[in-house]
């Protein structure tokens, strides 16, 4: 440790923040929104950016015949840019997601390969793909066209990852529409626990660096499972998953790999983007670090 002292100064105004900074009276702040695309271009030495162990993604219900299709869960799935989500959109720093399971969450631990890595694939935009999907939703639905209600946080950024899905999904498979209902926090989590939506925008963070955290989201028992879904196989897989005592750390990873790749091809839960944190930092401060659990650890900051 090198620094006796951290002096912490707190903000109502992202704006004041910047100004702060620039004026050189802070030497480290944490930057969001529209500020990630302007700093990256005003401090391009000055910016660091570390993906958090926070996934987004669209839960759809299983108490609903449309949602709980399977085809036209990766109908919508495919239908999703979400490198244009993230850049084009949100501009916030944030990445595509790969999977439900966040890069640098886990690595094989026999050759050091992130999760996503080992899965069969992982989630991209495939026009074609999608409407495949959709056609055969279709004929299993009974429905040529039909309308879902997609439930959001009222907040700026789930708001804009509404339009930019009811726009994608909309363009890219005709005959469906989506409805956007933006309701603060409170009145979303309650619709959720009682099952009152049919997709719904949400999120998880993690506290500790494991795959299973996020895999065991879609297990049956889980309380905030919100889209009800269950899985035969799934759920074999997990519980072995779970069974720490049994099965030896590379076994336990195959399992849980394995567990992926079933997520992958139900996918409840349309994973969107990953959260990421972006930090301006003052060319006279060496030594700062981040990572995917912790904000700054000032124990190994200098002064330069």
């Amino acid at each position: 440790m090198k620094l006796p002292k951290v002096h912490v100064q707190v903000v109502k105004e992202p704006s004041t923040a910047q100004n702060l900074f620039a004026s050189g009276k802070i030497q480290e702040t944490l930057i969001t929104g529209e500020f990630v695309k302007q700093d990256a271009k005003r401090y391009p030495k000055n910016i660091v950016y570390t993906k958090k162990g926070q996934m987004r993604f669209l839960s759809f219900s299983a108490k609903n015949k449309t949602t709980s299709n399977r085809n036209f869960r990766l109908a919508v799935s495919y239908a999703l840019n979400r490198k244009q989500l993230t850049d084009n959109v949100l501009q916030d720093g944030s990445t595509p997601a790969k999977s439900m399971v966040p890069e640098g969450d886990g690595t094989d631990p026999t050759n050091g390969k992130d999760f996503n890595k080992e899965l069969a694939t992982n989630l991209k935009y495939d026009k074609q793909l999608a409407q495949s999907y959709w056609k055969k939703a279709q004929q299993q639905l009974g429905k040529k066209t039909l309308s879902v209600q997609l439930l959001t946080e009222d907040d700026s950024d789930q708001k804009k990852l509404g339009e930019y899905v009811q726009s994608a999904v909309e363009k890219t498979l005709k005959g469906v529409t989506v409805e956007l209902t933006s309701v603060p926090q409170q009145q979303q989590l309650t619709r959720m626990f009682g099952g009152n939506y049919q997709i719904t925008a949400t999120g998880w963070s993690t506290d500790y660096p494991d795959p299973s955290d996020y895999l065991n989201l879609m297990t049956k028992a889980n309380t905030v499972n919100f889209t009800h879904w269950t899985n035969a196989s799934y759920e074999n897989v997990m519980a072995k998953v779970n069974d720490t005592s049994k099965y030896s750390g590379k076994e336990r990873w195959n399992l849980m790999v394995k567990a992926g790749n079933i997520a992958m091809q139900q996918q409840p839960d349309v994973a969107t983007y990953q959260d990421t944190d972006v930090h301006l930092v003052s060319s006279k401060v060496g030594g700062l670090k981040y990572s995917l659990l912790t904000d700054s650890l000032y124990r190994y900051a200098y002064w330069k």
